[in-house]
């Protein structure tokens, strides 16, 4: 490991995310907070292992920290679409069935992120770039990297078309916030 004054601005993000996730702690009971609290974990998750990524110096370790980063990676977007869900109103759609659902592609995602190795269906031909500082990983993209990359894509559309809606329909600070949020 060779730890960068590059992280620095990453390790100031995490404790960002960790005030947000006390917050949102906090306010559980409001539609939408509990979710936002997993949001922080994951997002956490990712942002760690992308600062021991970026701190390897073999390629071998660049490979563990993207599957640390796919745990956070693949599951983020999905609950911040449940996030969504429940803070504009539609918590019907947050059934038990509904949830294990939008969680099938990433769950393959961090399967497959894991056995990578065997198959290397996300990534493959990867390189360490040491002249900026810090590791960067240069590698090939595999099919299941688009697939993934297409799922999230859709997802954001999705969260958007909601966020949108309820912007549209309400006045006042709830406006304001969406607004934020968007």
């Amino acid at each position: 490991m060779d730890f960068t004054p590059y992280a620095i601005p990453l390790v100031i993000g995490l404790v960002l995310l960790a005030g947000v996730a006390v917050i949102a702690w906090q306010r559980r009971h409001t539609p939408g907070a509990s979710y936002l609290v997993w949001v922080c974990v994951l997002m956490g998750i990712h942002v760690v292992g992308y600062i021991f990524e970026m701190s390897s110096t073999t390629t071998a370790g660049v490979r563990f920290w993207f599957k640390v980063e796919y745990v956070g990676v693949a599951n983020t977007m999905p609950t911040l679409l449940l996030t969504a869900l429940a803070y504009t109103g539609h918590e019907r759609s947050l059934t038990r069935r509904n949830k294990l659902l939008l969680y099938i592609i990433p769950a393959l995602t961090i399967l497959i992120a894991w056995t990578n190795d065997s198959h290397e269906l996300i990534w493959r031909d990867i390189s360490l770039d040491r002249s900026a500082g810090f590791t960067g990983a240069v590698f090939t993209r595999g099919p299941w990297y688009w697939v993934h990359v297409a799922y999230a894509y859709l997802l954001v559309a999705v969260i958007l078309v909601l966020l949108l809606r309820m912007f549209r329909q309400t006045s006042g600070i709830y406006h304001y916030q969406i607004g934020i949020v968007l």
